[in-house]
């Protein structure tokens, strides 16, 4: 994860000005994820990727290639209709409504190990993978 966060590091010093993430469906691992990124210096916005579910044999397929992880408690709400592409779209799309309204009402202040606040990182848009 440093390596990968150096060259990220490397490449915004070099003129990109915003991180798109990979889609996710655990909101707590983004804040890590931004939280990793602030302790190395990196500044600039962080868009969150969001990829509403369309099929719930497409999420197996996409978050196992991707090496996503998916929480328990959204495969528990897919799981009576996952053979219902209609519902499980209409859940998918509430999924990602949801994790865009927290991460937009959180007030996600980064702490140094002295417990003291970095920066208050709440998002600045959203990416949708469609």
């Amino acid at each position: 994860r440093k390596l990968e966060l150096k060259h990220l590091k490397e490449k915004l010093d070099v003129g990109a000005d915003f991180i798109i993430t990979q889609f996710f469906y655990d909101v707590d691992l983004f804040w890590g994820y931004v939280k990793r990124c602030r302790s190395v210096g990196i500044t600039c916005p962080i868009i969150p990727g969001i990829m509403p579910i369309q099929s719930y044999s497409s999420l197996l397929k996409m978050t196992k290639f991707c090496g996503i992880s998916v929480p328990k408690s959204v495969i528990e709400r897919l799981q009576e209709v996952r053979h219902d592409d209609e519902a499980v779209k209409k859940i998918g799309c509430e999924i990602a409504s949801e994790m865009c309204r927290t991460m937009l009402s959180s007030s996600n202040f980064l702490k140094n190990e002295h417990g003291e606040v970095l920066v208050n990182s709440g998002v600045d848009g959203f990416h949708f993978y469609t």
